[in-house]
């Protein structure tokens, strides 16, 4: 992964992505961006825009053998007095921020209704957006998994846990508190997955699974463990690197997800197309979801509860 400097002459052999959010968010942003990388024929660069407020929003590719490039922007002098008291010191930052010193197009698309103008983007852009479907790089899936591939962390994984997500009848459950329950900007828009989710997807997996064993990943163990402490079969995962979770949950037979990108992957990384994942119908609170469109969020053929 190299630092690539774009002028206005060889903008036009690249495609940048803004990645921004979590890590699954920007697993999202960079795979529709590679997919569309690929059928122009264009090199993929990245634009990592961290979070001072949120850790779990520091850019969290680095950790795959991703082929992209980082886009490396010219320094903006914001030091002087008269650039501070001008308010241009800010401007500059927020410029810096939002890619606006792209020497080319941009395209933004902030919806979570899939829209097909992406495929409309030519080389030279810079695009941002939250891109949460796999409909947007479905054609490209095998060349996203590979870019996605966790194999290099076998080594690391813990023996335990390995032994238990390759077994027979695995699943994964993914119950999320963390910034979802502690942030109230974050909770009022997403909410968190309640008891009576986690019972209806555990039942439904007993029923189409009846030697299941389920596998608890959690950003909040005790939270967890009270959730899930009378469901029979159970492991509660030990706290681990994120990549080891998710390493861990694609390993798994078969998934119950939370509102949450992070376990969305989990889940599509598996490539057993027989897997069973069961998502939740309400991916946000339900005033949030009055207004927002999220049919397109979870692949056909997953479960909604």
């Amino acid at each position: 992964m190299k630092s690539m400097k774009v002028t206005q002459e060889t903008a036009g052999d690249y495609l940048c992505v803004r990645l921004f959010g979590g890590l699954g968010n920007q697993m999202f942003q960079y795979a529709a961006a590679l997919a569309q990388a690929k059928r122009l024929g264009a090199k993929l660069l990245m634009h990592a825009v961290g979070s001072e407020r949120l850790e779990h929003a520091s850019f969290g590719l680095a950790a795959f053998p991703i082929t992209a490039d980082v886009w490396e922007q010219d320094d903006v002098d914001t030091s002087s007095l008269l650039a501070k008291l001008s308010g241009k010191a800010r401007q500059e930052k927020r410029k810096k921020k939002h890619g606006d010193h792209w020497p080319g197009p941009r395209y933004q698309y902030d919806s979570l209704t899939v829209s097909d103008d992406i495929r409309t983007v030519k080389k030279g852009s810079y695009i941002a957006g939250y891109f949460q479907s796999e409909d947007y790089f479905l054609d490209q899936a095998d060349a996203i998994r590979a870019e996605f591939s966790l194999a290099q962390l076998e080594g690391a994984l813990d023996a335990d846990s390995k032994a238990r997500v390759e077994s027979s009848g695995s699943v994964s459950v993914h119950i999320r508190r963390g910034d979802y329950l502690y942030d109230p900007k974050v909770l009022k828009i997403h909410g968190i997955m309640e008891d009576v989710y986690y019972q209806r997807a555990r039942k439904l997996i007993e029923k189409a699974v009846p030697d299941c064993h389920f596998c608890i990943f959690s950003d909040d163990r005790e939270a967890a463990d009270q959730l899930t402490r009378d469901w029979p079969n159970r492991t509660l995962m030990p706290e681990a690197d994120r990549m080891h979770d998710l390493a861990l949950m694609s390993k798994c037979s078969h998934h119950i997800i939370a509102n949450s990108s992070f376990s969305w992957w989990g889940a599509w990384l598996n490539p057993d197309p027989h897997k069973l994942v069961i998502g939740p119908r309400r991916w946000y609170t339900r005033e949030h979801m009055l207004t927002t469109y999220i049919d397109d969020i979870c692949p056909r053929g997953w479960i909604l509860v």
